[in-house]
């Protein structure tokens, strides 16, 4: 088991870096420059968002991946790995014509082995105690009545008799932030939507199949049945065309829950929270359209939380924030009719770390990132690429795919369903659902492992570790030597299988030992410089 304490000095930290002993020209490399408090002043990064001094705002949709918004679309969310009726079974196939026939199937057999003898194990991380409190983390994710899409049934203003709320972009955005801060979201950016933000709304649910559309009516509404259960249904969504912009928001996780691979609350939580920001503004006189049932079937929401300053794209294919750091989940989406303020993309540097770091890659037991989608053995590929590799994505290879099983395509016979070909229109690295979700290798892990295990993960109680951000924001030289400094200080690196090493004992320690446990579990040393 790795320790937690390293040996290594702060001095010897900092001769290593290279900057030891170095006074004032050390710090004139992580800290800014101000001639006067005037500048000072200018400096701030903006009227919704305050950001660590070393964090760069870029233009609008320009983030830091190498991108080409006119290869950009809408895409359909049936092809993802939550669509159990048609993007489980098109991953499956794809890993049959990857590994042969029948190989979908034995990996599932061994997983389903794996499980049954976790759970024979009362101190592994399957045990029966762990199992009711995963059980229960993420209650209200996906299991309430789902009637996400309109908002809840409150007073409106106009019943009141009153006039609706009435303020200004700017003075709409705080207001909206300081309710979702409130609610429990550690980040809220906001966006408008136009010929760019419009692809990331799904044109098909995963839930039902049912279409997204827009249409020039006074409110949206929705048409056929909806029903708790996953399963194709005729109908569809519709939004108004005046509801023009995005709010999305990210729950900061708890390291101490997953960590111990015990899943997290950000889905649950978020679900409530986005009932609670929908209810909200139909109570102030506007409109509020949302995931159905699960925050993530509406929206592409890692890509409006890179797009509106909220974190970088990373290695393992979630966004990484310079704040708080891997350990961010949810992003969800909510559009409205409410005019508000958009943020811009922002640079900290961590895309760029990724490239020498890949420390997220050679750790995962599924080989899922990275890989090319070959597989735990294949080799680690160091560059990303503009394309996808399977039928999760956006893909090229899609109309081959679905002409070679032709079964996969008659699924949605409500809806009807036309695969269409996708070029990528930015610069990734590869994740394969196949070998992380469908394998053993997501519980050898735990719920999140890519972030528990990586290096943006750690905390920020200690002030090197805002050294070597603000070093990082500005040159990659360092890259290699963060990345080893990382296994040095001896930071965890559990493996939560059932033979996992140190597995019982971590377990115990969370279980006995948390005296001192913070509200949710949550890392509060983050966030605090944050403000409106």
């Amino acid at each position: 088991m790795s320790k937690f304490h390293g040996t290594l000095s702060r001095r010897e930290f900092m001769k290593g870096l290279g900057i030891a002993g170095a006074g004032l020209g050390a710090a004139s490399m992580v800290a800014p420059a101000f001639n006067d408090l005037d500048a000072m002043v200018a400096s701030k990064a903006g009227p919704l968002q305050k950001y660590p001094w070393y964090v760069k705002i870029r233009d609008q949709y320009d983030f830091t991946a190498p991108h080409d918004w006119s290869r950009a679309t809408r895409t359909d969310q049936r092809h993802t790995l939550q669509c159990s009726w048609q993007g489980t079974p098109e991953i499956d196939a794809w890993l049959d014509d990857r590994d042969g026939a029948g190989q979908a199937k034995k990996q599932q057999d061994e997983k389903a082995a794996y499980d049954k003898r976790g759970l024979q194990d009362p101190k592994g991380w399957l045990g029966i105690r762990n199992v009711a409190f995963k059980t229960f983390m993420n209650k209200n994710s996906n299991e309430d009545t789902p009637y996400g899409f309109l908002p809840p049934k409150t007073t409106t203003p106009e019943q009141r008799g009153i006039a609706k709320w009435q303020g200004t972009p700017e003075e709409n955005s705080r207001m909206i932030k300081a309710a979702l801060n409130m609610w429990g979201a550690c980040d809220v950016v906001f966006h408008e939507l136009d010929d760019v933000t419009r692809n990331f709304i799904f044109t098909n649910d995963f839930h039902d199949g049912k279409p997204y559309v827009w249409e020039d009516v006074p409110v949206g509404y929705e048409t056929g049945d909806t029903a708790a259960t996953k399963s194709p249904r005729a109908g569809k969504r519709v939004l108004a065309n005046s509801a023009k912009w995005v709010i999305n928001y990210s729950l900061q996780m708890s390291n101490d829950s997953i960590d111990n691979g015990l899943s997290d609350r950000r889905y649950g939580h978020g679900r409530t929270m986005q009932r609670q920001i929908q209810g909200m503004l139909a109570a102030l006189g506007y409109q509020a359209y949302g995931p159905l049932d699960y925050t993530n079937n509406f929206s592409e929401n890692v890509a409006f939380a890179v797009l509106g300053g909220t974190s970088e794209i990373l290695r393992s294919y979630i966004s990484g924030s310079p704040i708080y750091g891997s350990s961010l989940g949810v992003a969800a989406g909510i559009v409205t009719d409410l005019p508000l303020e958009p943020t811009f993309p922002i640079d900290a540097g961590m895309r760029r770390f990724c490239f020498d770091c890949m420390k997220c890659a050679e750790l995962c037991p599924g080989g899922a990132i990275s890989r090319n989608g070959g597989g735990p053995n294949a080799p680690i590929v160091r560059e990303p690429s503009w394309e996808g590799i399977g039928p999760w994505n956006r893909w090229a290879n899609r109309t081959a795919f679905d002409a070679k099983h032709p079964e996969l395509g008659k699924v949605d016979n409500k809806n009807g369903y036309q695969g269409v070909n996708e070029s990528g229109f930015y610069e990734h690295w590869w994740f394969s659902p196949a070998d992380c979700n469908r394998s053993v290798g997501i519980n050898m892990c735990g719920s999140f492992g890519c972030g528990t295990r990586c290096v943006f993960g750690r905390g920020t109680e200690a002030i090197i570790h805002e050294v070597v951000k603000g070093v990082l924001s500005s040159t990659s030289i360092f890259n290699g030597f963060f990345r080893d400094m990382d296994e040095v200080f001896g930071y965890p690196m559990y493996n939560y299988g059932i033979d996992g090493e140190g597995v019982p004992e971590q377990l115990e320690r969370f279980w006995s030992l948390q005296t001192n446990t913070p509200i949710y579990g949550v890392d509060t040393t983050r966030g605090g410089q944050r403000g409106m």
